[in-house]
């Protein structure tokens, strides 16, 4: 019954994915300060760093002069990127990858401490991956996401085909529709992950044994040429904000902290618990071969389509990528 339901509903899911993503609300300075580097981040643990370092006036510290825009959903910040309505932005290793091959214009600064987890509401009777084949589980298509369930599902002997994957885009929407118990699971990241599991959902799988570098802070290339000092101070103010989280954790004090993020209700959150954030370092080569090779055979970028110029290794030096 469910599934008959579901099937009725999935246009308007459908629908509702691609359009109920939002961005923070344009300030009233924003038509005069156009000199700003203009960030676009995502609502997810991996940008703590950045959103700690606004808080704590870092940036005003070191005379950058930025503008942090969040949009709650990842397709409307890559959206605004390749629109260059952004000069940066946080992005996933796998859309890189297609960007890079289209047309050699956007580069990789470093990656970021993203990780995807594998949840499932409490109705769904579902207790670990083998158990996934014929579900419902949200995600975003095309993306480092949909690259993640494939490996989860492939690990118990699993198609991608045998399991049905709706595109939820709206963080907030597919951890609301999750916890109401309308599918099977979802991929979530941080926080989100948490919240859910606080109302019930069940973690089954993560990211973390199939692939480290899963997110990327990119550029594009015209930006890296005008404007490498404001990289550098970029990657600056996020090694302090890494610094004081990790400080904070040491402490035993680090939860506080996940209160400068943007997320409805996340001070209420008491599952979350925060792990040592790491400096800005570039991926790893296997990262970057996985996300290309799932793109190629997802027939994202063509199967002869020779690798260009992805990262730049201006702003982190670090040579250990294997």
């Amino acid at each position: 019954m469910k599934r008959l339901l579901f099937a009725a509903l999935l246009p308007l899911i459908l629908l509702m994915g691609h359009t109920g993503c939002t961005t923070t609300p344009p300030s009233a300075n924003d038509s005069i300060d156009s000199l700003s580097l203009r960030v676009g981040l995502l609502p997810t643990l991996d940008c703590l760093p950045l959103y700690i370092a606004e808080e704590k006036g870092i940036f005003d510290t070191l005379g950058l002069n930025i503008r942090l825009i969040t949009y709650s959903c990842a397709m409307n910040c890559d959206t605004a990127f390749l629109r260059h309505h952004l000069d940066c932005a946080v992005s996933d290793i796998v859309k890189a990858q297609v960007w890079n091959a289209e047309n050699d214009s956007v580069r990789a600064l470093m990656t970021t401490d993203l990780r995807l987890y594998l949840l499932t509401s409490r109705q769904a009777r579902i207790m670990n991956t083998e158990s996934i084949k014929e579900k419902i589980i949200a995600i975003t298509r095309n993306s480092v996401c949909d690259m993640i369930l494939d490996n989860i599902s492939k690990s118990v002997k699993l198609s991608s085909l045998e399991v049905n994957k709706p595109q939820i885009n709206d963080f907030d929407l597919r951890l609301s529709m999750l916890v109401q118990n309308q599918y099977d699971g979802a991929l979530l990241p941080e926080p989100y992950a948490s919240m859910a599991q606080q109302r019930g959902a069940r973690r089954v799988s993560d990211s973390d044994r199939f692939c480290k570098d899963l997110s990327l802070l990119v550029a594009h290339l015209s930006t890296v040429e005008q404007r490498q000092n404001d990289l550098k101070l970029l990657v600056k103010a996020y090694n302090i904000g890494v610094d004081s989280i990790n400080a904070r954790i040491d402490q035993g004090q680090g939860h506080d902290l996940i209160a400068a993020m943007p997320v409805n209700d996340i001070e209420n959150d008491t599952t979350l618990t925060l792990r040592h954030f790491r400096h800005a370092s570039l991926p790893n080569d296997s990262s970057l071969t996985a996300a290309r090779t799932w793109a190629t055979g997802r027939q994202l970028i063509p199967a002869k389509k020779a690798a260009g110029q992805l990262i730049d290794s201006t702003f982190v030096k670090n040579t250990n990528r294997h």
